[in-house]
């Protein structure tokens, strides 16, 4: 094992090799490129695209050592960014909730999107050595854990190198995409070698050498049963998460880290472990915990026959299934677990010799079956209309079907009490996504067919419950949020969303055995379609929305003008003059305002006018010398001549109003009798728009709505609020021009902007429900309100002891 102290040797040593592997490769992915746009010419099928085809080959023939330097130059200095842990390279589009105004082009969003799913389909092809790879690199980097994002040889900064090589060059995005689809083929060529490469040469320097892939993400099989005890449990098998009594957890080191690193610094990476933010190990392990206490067991390996088992289930899930499905959440199979007579016996070691203790893969073969039970077998073959996709599965059924499977293989069987926890957790988790209010009930139903799927797959990969970047988990949030934002609760689906989630869920159904890459695969094909989707979607939104802020911005600076005028005029006497100003000058006003800050010398000074002739006309006599009186009224004619061809006042109205003003500076000048009025109402009378805008200003919020608006200002951009339970609004952002929240509905169509008190107020009536609370994903928050519930169950249990 190298010394500490020689790491930065070794990374000078990583980059030098790195530089010399890229010039090769470099240049052949420039090769390929040139060679492709060239064909393109001879593949116009019109002039048209002939143009383009010619002109992109030209303009990539004549940059081709530009962007060639720019690709390796970007490559290099990710490695030295890597070194001082600057390195976080991000493809992502742009997030219409946190940048409320700014959309991304289109072809900026495609351009994207493609490199996302080749960089990602390059990570599953070479997940394994590059799993090493960044192992090694995290433990020659003080522990720091490595993504894709700071990985300096991850497919994500080759596809980002060469965007940037081309950023400059005038191509359109059908042929800059091509380009990073021809990298995409380099790289199957040219990286396993870089790859090999480069691990090598941190084996030979002594770190990690036995970094085993398959030992830490070993796969549980499907094709056999064993009579041996249970396999040993995650705590047991995985002792890199111990969670203490206070709910933290710390990370003891990974085997193939100690025994290499045993002169070297504690607190090295764990090879295997999920960055940051990305395991959920504390609370699944809460749940497994919470389940233990529930069923009066205190070790998770002990085995529980099934037999005894199941007839507790079947009386309690008979219970169960009289009840709605949101009161049960968190609360399957639980019922009779407080009972100490239903409690399921624990065997003494003696006996678990001579019974079988099904193993992961006896109950993952069991689910098979299920999964391959009458109803799914008739949507597999004979259901062409998809029927039974209409109707939710029944989640106890199933459950309580894979005890049967196992029953019929060995009556006496058992199982653990881990392995049971797992059926339960996913079973509860599939009776949340059936009582999520966030989702429509049609696609409630879709998701629910895939509880056999999933529990297949729970007992086929250990990571699904614990890795929050669990494709399988992510495709399940994706599939949901793409129905809660584009399947309405009446059954209409824009985009044809439903279909296409239906899709996604016929495949896995049909294809899933136990190869986890299915879901990976959906999950890239899938969110390639969502995201193209979205953007469209949020640029209906967006027009929408800056529609009604135009609307509202208008309508207050049209309050703010008739606010400014009334000030000057109530109770005062005016002439005639002014009166037949006041209407257009108001126009002029609201138009400086939406032009201009309200502080603006044009707004001032425009304002002022109406002070000056106030003024002026209550001037008793004019005293010696009127030239400056008469200039300055001049300079009034003229600034109201200009203001009111701004706004392309009718020019007819504009002769009257200027020959009133001369009127009035004529006999003002000549100490002539002015006639005046008393005003005592708004000489412009406020439009519809503007008396609602006016009727939106709060009073004093009371206590109850203060406590209200200190939660509204929780809510997350993205939560769902329904009103008066049949239209539901999703809150976009919070403008603040009018200190509104923006909601829009799911059409992108309907734009409401409410006051935190106003919202607050509707709450507080009933007339609006925030659902959830929320924007996390569905996963998330299933297994929060799942721990939640138990939690709440065995509290009510103990005050009852």
């Amino acid at each position: 094992m190298a010394d500490p102290t020689n790491y930065q040797k070794i990374i000078n040593h990583f980059n030098l090799l790195v530089h010399e592997a890229i010039i090769p490769f470099a240049d052949e992915l420039m090769t390929a490129i040139e060679n492709v746009l060239v064909k393109n010419i001879d593949l116009a099928k019109s002039n048209k695209q002939l143009t383009v085809a010619v002109d992109g080959s030209n303009l990539f023939i004549k940059s081709k050592t530009i962007i060639e330097d720019h690709f390796r130059q970007n490559i290099n200095k990710g490695i030295k960014q890597f070194r001082t842990n600057e390195l976080d390279t991000q493809v992502r589009e742009n997030d219409f909730h946190k940048e409320a105004w700014s959309l991304i082009d289109v072809d900026v969003l495609e351009e994207t999107i493609n490199i996302r799913s080749l960089s990602s389909e390059a990570n599953q092809a070479y997940r394994e050595t590059l799993w090493q790879l960044e192992q090694r690199l995290a433990f020659i980097n003080r522990g720091i854990p490595i993504n894709e994002s700071n990985n300096p040889l991850s497919p994500l900064q080759f596809f980002s190198a060469l965007r940037f090589g081309l950023k400059s060059l005038a191509i359109d995005a059908a042929e800059k995409n091509t380009c990073h689809k021809i990298l995409s083929i380099v790289i199957d060529k040219k990286y396993p070698d870089l790859l090999a490469t480069v691990n090598g040469f941190l084996i030979e320097e002594g770190i990690l050498p036995d970094l085993d892939y398959t030992k830490q993400h070993k796969p549980i099989g499907v094709n056999n049963r064993s009579p041996e005890a249970p396999s040993t449990s995650r705590e047991d098998v995985d002792q890199k998460t111990v969670i203490n009594e206070e709910g933290t957890h710390s990370q003891p080191q990974d085997e193939a880290v100690s025994e290499s690193s045993s002169t070297t610094e504690k607190n090295q990476p764990l090879p295997e472990k999920a960055s940051p933010g990305s395991s959920q190990i504390p609370v699944v392990n809460t749940i497994r915990q919470l389940l233990k206490r529930a069923r009066n067991i205190r070790n998770e390996e002990v085995a529980i026959p099934i037999a005894t088992n199941k007839a507790n289930r079947t009386r309690n899930d008979l219970s169960h299934q009289e009840n709605t499905v949101g009161e049960n959440i968190g609360c399957e199979n639980t019922d009779h677990e407080t009972d100490q007579n239903n409690t399921a016996p624990t065997p003494n070691e003696g006996s678990l010799n001579n019974n079988i203790v099904f193993n992961n893969a006896a109950i993952a073969e069991a689910v098979e079956l299920v999964q391959q039970s009458a109803a799914t077998s008739k949507f597999n073959e004979s259901d062409t209309k998809n029927q039974i996709l209409t109707t939710p599965t029944n989640i106890a059924k199933n459950s309580a079907d894979v005890y049967q499977e196992l029953t019929k293989e060995s009556p006496s069987g058992s199982i653990s009490a881990k392995n049971m926890y797992t059926i339960d957790m996913v079973g509860m988790l599939f009776e949340y996504i059936l009582a999520d209010e966030n989702l429509p009930d049609s696609i409630k139903t879709l998701l629910s067919h895939l509880h056999t799927p999933f529990l297949k797959l729970a007992f086929t990969d250990e990571r699904f419950f614990d890795d929050k970047e669990h494709k399988s988990r992510i495709l399940l949030d994706s599939l949901a949020d793409a129905g809660t934002n584009f399947v309405s609760h009446d059954g209409v689906s824009q985009y044809n969303m439903y279909e296409e989630i239906k899709k996604v869920v016929q495949r896995v159904i049909k294809e899933f055995k136990s190869d986890v890459d299915l879901f990976s695969e959906l999950l890239i094909a899938f969110n390639l379609l969502k995201k193209r989707i979205t953007h469209t979607h949020n640029l209906r939104a967006r027009s929408s929305i800056e529609k009604k802020r135009g609307q509202e911005k208008h309508a207050l600076a049209k309050t703010s003008a008739r606010q400014e005028i009334k000030r000057r005029i109530e109770g005062q006497r005016v002439p005639s003059a002014l009166i037949n100003l006041l209407s257009p000058w108001f126009v002029y006003l609201t138009f400086l305002q939406l032009k201009d800050d309200d502080g603006s010398k044009k707004l001032i000074e425009s304002l002022a006018i109406i002070d000056n002739i106030i003024t002026y006309c209550s001037i008793k006599k004019a005293q010696g010398n009127t030239d400056q009186l008469e200039n300055k009224f001049n300079d009034i004619i003229q600034q109201v001549k200009i203001g009111l061809t701004d706004i392309a006042y009718n020019p007819a109205k504009t002769t009257s109003v200027l020959t009133g003003l001369e009127q009035l500076k004529t006999d003002i000048i000549n100490k002539q009798y002015i006639k005046t009025t008393l005003t005592k109402h708004d000489t412009v009378a406020a439009t519809n728009d503007e008396k609602n805008t006016q009727n939106v200003i709060p009073n004093t919020p009371t206590p109850e709505e203060e406590r209200v608006m200190n939660y509204i200002k929780l809510i997350e951009p993205g939560t769902w609020v329904e009103y008066d339970k049949t239209e539901r609004m999703k809150i976009s952002g919070f403008s603040a021009d009018t200190l509104t929240y923006i909601l829009i509905n799911q059409s992108s169509q309907e734009v409401t902007m409410l006051s935190r008190v106003e919202l607050a107020r509707d709450i507080l009536s009933e007339k609006a429900t925030v659902l959830d609370g929320t924007a996390k994903p569905l996963f998330d928050r299933a297994l929060e309100r799942i721990k939640q519930n138990l939690d709440k169950q065995m509290q009510l249990s103990d005050s009852m002891v």
